[in-house]
Formats: C-alpha cells, structure tokens, sequence
C-alpha cells in the first residue's frame, strides 16, 4: 500500500511540496525495504530476544516517519524536511533504547548500530540513486504525463 500510495501522490500532486520530488520517489520504497530486512531479521533470530527486539524497535521506528512529519511544521524546514521528519527524529527512538542500554548494562548492544547503521545506509543509497543523473531521469519519466510532472522537481515553501 505504501509503494502504491507514494505513486499515487506523486502522480497526482507530484508529492509532498517540501520534499525533493526524486529524494520522495527513491527513499520511500528504501525506507520500507530498511523495515523489511529488520523486520525478517529480527524474527528469523526471534529466539535471541536481545537482539530480536531491538531490531524490531529500529524497524517499526522507521515507520513512524510520516506521522512524526505530520506533526511538524514541514515546510519550515525545506530543504532539509525530509532528513529531519523521517531520518532523525525516527532515529531518536532507537538512540533512547542505546542510552537505556547504556545505563542499565554498561554498554550498547550491537543490535542497535546494525540497526541505525542500515537505516542510514539505505538513506544514503537512495539519496546516491536520487540526485544522480539517472534518479533524475528516472523521475521525469514516471512522472511524465502526469499532474505530478507540473510541480518543481526541488522542494519547496508553498505561497499562503
């Protein structure tokens, strides 16, 4: 559903104003793919419940991007929006759980920077993918045709 409703948005209204149209197209299906491998690792290693569970928080963290982005005030932060709405701040999740870890134990489990670190490797191949000239070409033909394909391919503040 969320591939098929990143599509929709793009197409129609060519996406959300305050995110790079080719930065919006690539990271979405990475950031799903980034809660796939947690997620499948997590339980195919369920019996290691340290383990287990801290991937499974870092996964269901990337998730909660877009509702953390409908709280703020989005196109404030142009150009940086995207970084900020559903990289950072779904990270300070997992960054709460490395400090507990911390405090309770002395140390941080290694199931937390597997984590993060896969989630921010997935940001950087898709921004890699997306601000490259065949993610930008890419995203003029499959907004081609389309209402999306009207809009700026850049972020930015809509007029009031």
């Amino acid at each position: 559903m969320a591939l098929l409703i990143t599509r929709l948005s793009m197409q129609t209204t060519g996406g959300p104003s305050f995110f790079d149209q080719n930065q919006f197209l690539f990271s979405n299906p990475l950031q799903l793919l980034g809660f796939a491998i947690l997620a499948s690792w997590a339980i195919r290693i369920r019996k290691d419940t340290g383990w287990h569970r801290r991937l499974m928080f870092t996964a269901f963290a990337v998730l909660t991007g877009p509702g953390i982005g409908r709280l703020l005030p989005m196109p404030l932060l142009v150009p940086y929006a995207w970084y900020i709405g559903t990289v950072l701040l779904p990270l300070l999740f997992p960054a709460i759980g490395m400090l507990a870890d911390k405090r309770r134990y002395g140390a941080v489990h290694p199931a937390w920077f597997w984590a993060v670190g896969i989630v921010l490797a997935l940001q950087v191949i898709a921004d890699l993918i997306g601000y490259s000239p065949i993610g930008y070409q890419f995203t003029e033909w499959f907004l081609a045709g389309t209402p999306g394909a009207e809009r700026p391919m850049a972020a930015f503040f809509l007029p009031i």
